[in-house]
């Protein structure tokens, strides 16, 4: 029952950073450019199914993505410990703001987040600015 309502969601339980390296003509200065940012969520549905996402900006287009990622089979032999772990830190989906997803997740980030990865999009990626 994928498409069962979700009734909560915790996040973001994971970060992850996509970069790029490059050099200049002469190959003596490096410097990481940064392409993405990725944030990890996770839910229960009202089917009692654990439910996992990923919210990503692209840095290039300044828009957020939201994508469905595979639950293992660890995860789901140990569902119910999970939901014993997130939910004291999870949020009731009805009180999050839009009817989206993405809207949702993108609401559960702080305002430093969003304003440092915009200030890296201006830079164009560039860390080290």
């Amino acid at each position: 029952m994928a498409n069962a309502p979700i009734v909560w969601i915790a996040g973001p339980v994971g970060f992850q950073i996509s970069n790029s390296i490059e050099a200049d003509a002469t190959i003596t200065r490096f410097s990481h450019v940064v392409t993405a940012a990725r944030w990890e969520f996770v839910g229960r549905s009202e089917a009692d199914e654990l439910r996992r996402w990923a919210l990503r900006f692209e840095l290039s287009s300044r828009k957020f993505t939201v994508n469905s990622l595979n639950v293992s089979k660890w995860e789901q032999a140990h569902r119910q410990r999970l939901f014993d772990l997130y939910r004291p830190a999870a949020i009731l989906r009805r009180d999050l703001a839009g009817r989206s997803m993405l809207a949702a997740m993108r609401s559960m980030l702080t305002d430093i987040e969003i304003a440092e990865l915009t200030a890296l999009a201006i830079r164009g990626g560039a860390a080290d600015g």
